[in-house]
C-alpha cells in the first residue's frame, strides 16, 4: 500500500467520523479525531445510520476509468473473510501436505 492509499483511506475515515457526529460538513473534513465519546453527539444507531448513508452515496460514485465500482476500505476484505468462514481457503495440495507434516511433526494431530 502507498503512501497515497493510506491518506485516501484515512481521509475517507475522517470524513465518515466527522459527518456521522457533527452532520454535514461546510468545508473539507479530511482530519480525524481519535478516542471520542460518539454518544455525546448522537445515538449509536443514528451514528451507524449515517455512516451507512455515506458509504452508500460512495458505491453509487461513477468508478474511475478502467474500474467496476468505487470499492471502500475494508469492505473486500470483510467480505473475502466471510466468504472463507463457509467455504474454507483454497490451498494448492502441495501447501496443505507441508502443514500437514508439520503438524504431524510438532505433534499437533
Amino acid at each position: 500500500m502507498n503512501q497515497n492509499e493510506v491518506r485516501n483511506k484515512l481521509e475517507l475515515a475522517a470524513e465518515i467520523v466527522a459527518e456521522a457526529m457533527l452532520g454535514p460538513a461546510e468545508t473539507e473534513g479530511s482530519w480525524l479525531l481519535l478516542s471520542v465519546d460518539t454518544s455525546r453527539y448522537r445515538e449509536p444507531v443514528q451514528l451507524q445510520r449515517i455512516a451507512e448513508e455515506i458509504l452508500d452515496e460512495l458505491r453509487n460514485c461513477p468508478p474511475a476509468p478502467g474500474f467496476e465500482g468505487v470499492e471502500i476500505p475494508g469492505e473486500g476484505e470483510r467480505e473475502y473473510r466471510e466468504k472463507t468462514i463457509d467455504d474454507g481457503i483454497a490451498l494448492p495440495r502441495k501447501t496443505l501436505e507441508q502443514i500437514q507434516t508439520l503438524s504431524v511433526r510438532l505433534g499437533n494431530r
